[in-house]
């Protein structure tokens, strides 16, 4: 009995998927240890040996985007010559030198070359496991798989938040390294994906790993139902290969990738990912009574404990409901912590007697940040378009948003000097608002809805408009 429950589990299924994204959360480090380490990087007493100055500490914050662009320019060719799981590996050996060259950074040019290596290893290890989870695993459980998936990524990038302030930067630096190793083991012994093996002609590989993923608790009929689905699958896709041509010329697919790209560039210009790269500093900067690293391990329990919460609130509440009330309140959230920077460098009004104020607005933010615009933005994109045109459009959207994301993290620290931090918050609250506005006229309600559903939505005009001239021709005659 206790055998046959087992079996029913597939736990192989869930094993070889953690497995598989085990290097994405590892890689997802990168987002965060800067706000930790960054301070010490432009004092005195530097742990790589040379204080950085602003427009370097901008350079290292940034420059992490770069890898990640160049990623998203091969990313789809390369997983389909050399396999998923050979992807994930790279991703991993990436990661891997990446904390090796941070141990041992003794300038800006080492620590730069990390960042990059970091970058991409943290685009490859999305992307190719984002595709991964979704070949090996079954219908009905891919939806907790892919929670799963958020979860790890909130995870890791939330350790440079909570471990980051308790040990130095070369023990960070060692333990993440440690991490990548585990995790670059566990990828070795994942299977590869049976649409891969089956693209490439090995029928018989993809049945012994579709039977491996069932916990060989699948009869021959069930098997071979399976297989004739995946192949239909790869025939169809292949038949079918989309191409940035087809995505930028045709009609049907303007709106969803207008819609796409504004949910991205809400994403990315809500400020979330300055606040995880500078959040010490700007803490440090607002003379708040709390010290920076007591906040930074409350902002990464938050962070962690709402991501655990918006799977559930973004299938109960709808996509449009979450992402009006998620960028409102972050708009408010950016506004309050701007004001604060205002009254406390351009006045003399007397900040002490709304010392909680920072604090309070940043954890605002971070709250429903995680639970409204990061977990939108993901969802939605997965809904929007037709297989075949799917991995070509989120792959130019991520070039897309990695682009912009390097002009922020760039620009945030000289503009905060030049312009002002309350400029800069400001800006940030007036991006969430546009979201907010965003969600009340634009967004469609995908929630409950089939694909064929979402694509009648998004093309009602067109199919009206084909209706009407039918109608017209038709009262020709």
């Amino acid at each position: 009995m206790l055998q046959k429950k087992l079996l029913n589990l597939r736990y192989r299924q869930y094993l070889y998927c953690v497995c598989g994204i085990s290097t994405m959360a590892v890689a997802s480090i990168h987002m965060s240890w800067s706000s930790t380490f960054l301070p010490q990087l432009r004092s005195d007493h530097s742990p790589i040996g040379v204080k950085l100055d602003t427009i370097q500490s901008s350079t290292i914050v940034s420059i992490g985007g770069v890898g990640g662009t160049l990623s998203c320019i091969t990313t789809m060719w390369i997983i389909d010559y050399f396999g998923r799981k050979g992807v994930l590996i790279a991703a991993g050996s990436c990661n891997l030198i990446s904390w090796i060259l941070m141990y041992f950074a003794n300038g800006i040019e080492v620590l730069c070359a990390s960042r990059v290596l970091g970058g991409i290893a943290l685009a490859l290890s999305l992307t190719c496991g984002t595709i991964y989870l979704g070949e090996v695993s079954h219908n009905d459980n891919r939806g907790r798989l892919n929670f799963l998936m958020t979860i790890l990524r909130v995870f890791g990038s939330d350790i440079g938040f909570v471990v980051g302030p308790y040990v130095s930067f070369k023990t960070f630096a060692l333990l993440s390294a440690c991490a990548s190793v585990i995790s670059l083991i566990c990828t070795c012994i994942i299977p590869e994906s049976p649409y891969y093996l089956i693209k490439k002609g090995k029928k018989e590989k993809a049945k012994k790993i579709v039977q491996k993923l069932a916990n060989d608790a699948s009869d021959e009929s069930t098997l071979e139902k399976e297989l004739e689905d995946i192949s239909s699958s790869v025939e169809r896709d292949m038949k079918n290969k989309g191409t940035i041509y087809e995505l930028l010329t045709n009609k049907i697919y303007r709106k969803p990738l207008f819609i796409h790209i504004c949910l991205k560039m809400v994403f990315i210009c809500c400020g979330n990912i300055v606040i995880k790269s500078y959040m010490q500093t700007i803490i440090k900067a607002t003379g708040s009574s709390m010290s920076s690293n007591t906040a930074s391990v409350i902002f990464g329990i938050i962070s962690f404990v709402s991501a655990l919460a918006s799977g559930q609130l973004v299938d109960r509440f709808g996509r449009r409901p979450l992402l009006m009330v998620s960028s409102l309140l972050c708009s408010i959230g950016m506004f309050c912590l701007g004001l604060y920077f205002y009254l406390q460098d351009a006045t003399s009004y007397n900040v002490d007697v709304i010392s909680w104020l920072p604090v309070t607005s940043l954890m605002l933010f971070q709250v429903f940040v995680a639970i409204g615009i990061i977990s939108i933005h993901s969802v939605v994109a997965s809904e929007l378009y037709p297989m075949n045109i799917k991995a070509v459009a989120v792959s130019a959207v991520a070039f897309l948003a990695q682009a912009a994301a390097i002009a922020i993290q760039f620009s945030f620290e000289p503009l905060s000097e030049i312009l002002g931090e309350y400029t800069c918050l400001w800006f940030f609250s007036f991006c969430c608002l546009l979201g907010f506005f965003f969600g009340l006229f634009i967004l469609p309600e995908t929630k409950g809805k089939s694909f064929d559903e979402i694509q009648m939505i998004l093309n009602r005009g067109k199919s009206e408009r084909i209706v009407h001239n039918k109608n017209q021709e038709a009262g020709k005659f």
